[in-house]
């Protein structure tokens, strides 16, 4: 193939890529931009039906923990069947959902058609859409993936805003019905730009193309089985739950809470959205910061700052106070959805993405299935919010803690040579898992000489290990390995070059036998970054002549 032609390949490699991106956003905009709207409808639905905070909490959580239970089987779903048709048939169910809620006659037909219907939706939706964009990055997934998500943080700052004007002109009723329209409208046609596989149309991630005669890699990671064995997996797993006891908390109570501080209800809706522009700022930029800060140390401080906001946000009293809480805390929040997605993958590889990513959010199910509904509990009981939020500052930080300890997994560990062996360091941010690149050797401090035997291929890794690659690292006992003392060629030369008095003569002698040496290395599995002998080199054996 031409220059010409691969640029163009190249080209549409990007532009399909950042499509997926795009089509990913509009589902997350459209799929919770209507879930997020919950906390408007707060309000009107406790008028409508005399229900209790706890027993209207209960129908956010149940959403919630079913979308994210639900990743757990859409995610391997997407991974055999396409991420396209899965995230098509979620926005479909979300839409339907809302349209069953705005026929409710009784407080239970909400929990259906909110909760059992949002749940679902989102659970086919979410989980898909995210994994097919991590397939199309490597070195930018952090921000593709930021960018993607984002949709839910510009879907949180627009759409309640638009629900409360529904349900000023409409009755929430009516708009329940315009929710699900919009869903099963604007979420089905971004579903049509999910792709979850670059390989099928002869492209690589980060805009890459396959050469036209190579088969298509198979995409490389752990499986879903080894991940969920891994001792880091734990440490993930453990940290999604802590965090999220309280993280959802403030989308179904901040807009009460704010009421309850006399702030009138158009006031605290808004006070809410500010929660999305947080988020949006967070999954655009927090993201490509992580790329190059490391997404563990990032997701790390992502947590401890949800803990330092809930910590601002007990004490908050005043409009403003509530409205600092809502801008950062988003922040850390979208920072949060936007790092953990990418660190997964990063850690575990891209093959099984969507099922890896649904099963580690297993853990946010079962922690947002607690958390606003005893917060709810907490409020009818002690007529205060105060414990449920200092208990999420304490999980938060908990969280933090379990990220920054979490270690690195077998397979990551495998693909790197031992500390301090010849010299040699390790980069635990540029090495992946098997399957991802590996840094080429650096140039050595000689240039390779033109000719001369091929530095044989190392053969292929088994299944689950890394690429044994020895990278060149300066330091000195690599320098005295090419250019030894005057003592050590002493040493090294041969017993007939004692006699011979030519300098010339004993530094030919010497170059063959260390060309000798070189030749005989070359038998090593491991990759050699010392220039290759000349075609022309002997053993070193037998006696000196006179050049």
């Amino acid at each position: 193939m031409h220059g010409a032609g691969i640029v163009a390949d190249e080209r549409r490699s990007a532009r399909r890529g950042w499509r997926v991106v795009a089509g990913s956003f509009g589902v997350m905009f459209a799929a919770f931009g209507c879930t997020y709207c919950f906390s408007a409808f707060f309000t009107p639905l406790q008028d409508a039906f005399g229900a209790s905070r706890a027993a209207l909490s209960w129908i956010f959580s149940i959403a919630v923990f079913l979308y994210f239970v639900l990743g757990a089987v859409s995610g391997p779903l997407a991974d055999r069947l396409g991420p396209r048709g899965m995230t098509l048939i979620g926005v479909v169910v979300l839409g339907l959902g809302f349209l069953l809620a705005s026929r409710a006659e009784a407080l239970w037909h909400i929990h259906v058609g909110y909760g059992l219907g949002v749940g679902i939706g989102v659970g086919f939706a979410y989980v898909p859409a995210i994994g097919a964009v991590q397939r199309w990055f490597a070195r930018r997934r952090g921000f593709a993936s930021g960018l993607a998500v984002s949709g839910i943080g510009v879907g949180t700052l627009v759409m309640p805003k638009v629900a409360e004007w529904l349900i000023q002109g409409m009755g929430w009723r009516g708009a329940f019905l315009m929710l699900g329209l919009f869903a099963i409208l604007g979420g089905g046609l971004a579903a049509f730009f999910i792709d979850g596989s670059p390989e099928r149309h002869g492209f690589l991630p980060d805009g890459g193309v396959a050469a036209a005669n190579a088969a298509s890699p198979p995409s490389q990671g752990m499986t879903l089985g080894e991940t969920v064995r891994s001792r880091a997996f734990r440490f993930f797993y453990a940290a999604c739950f802590f965090v999220s006891i309280g993280l959802f908390i403030p989308f179904v109570h901040l807009v009460p809470y704010a009421q309850d501080q006399g702030i009138p209800y158009a006031t605290a809706v808004t006070l809410f959205t500010l929660v999305g522009v947080g988020s949006t700022v967070g999954r655009f930029a927090l993201g490509g910061v992580a790329d190059r800060l490391g997404r563990k140390r990032s997701l790390a401080l992502m947590y401890l700052g949800v803990a330092a906001m809930m910590g601002w946000w007990l004490i908050s009293r005043e409009a403003w106070q509530i409205a600092a809480f809502a801008l950062i805390y988003g922040t850390f929040y979208g920072g949060f959805v936007a790092l953990a997605p990418a660190l997964l993958v990063d850690y575990f590889g891209p093959r099984n993405a969507s099922g890896i990513i649904g099963f580690a959010y297993t853990g946010v199910a079962v922690g947002t299935l607690i958390g606003p509904s005893l917060a709810g509990y907490a409020f009818d009981v002690t007529q205060s919010y105060a414990l449920p939020i200092a208990a999420s500052s304490l999980f938060s930080a908990v969280a933090a803690a379990l990220v920054w300890m979490a270690p690195e997994p077998a397979a990551k560990r495998a693909s790197l040579p031992p500390a301090g062996e010849g010299g040699l360091g390790r980069s635990p941010s540029r090495v992946g898992v098997a399957g991802q690149k590996v840094p080429a050797l650096r140039r050595s401090l000689v240039p390779a000489r033109r000719s001369g035997p091929a530095t044989p291929t190392p053969t292929p890794p088994r299944k689950g290990e890394g690429i044994r690659a020895r990278p060149f690292v300066f330091n000195s006992m690599a320098l005295r390995s090419f250019w030894p003392s005057p003592w050590a060629r002493l040493q090294r030369m041969p017993a007939s070059c004692a006699s011979v008095p030519t300098r010339t003569t004993c530094r030919s002698r010497t170059r063959r036998a260390r060309d000798s040496r070189t030749r005989s290395s070359i038998s090593s599995p491991r990759i050699s970054a010392r220039p290759s002998p000349t075609p022309g080199g002997r053993s070193g054996a037998g006696s000196c002549a006179t050049r």
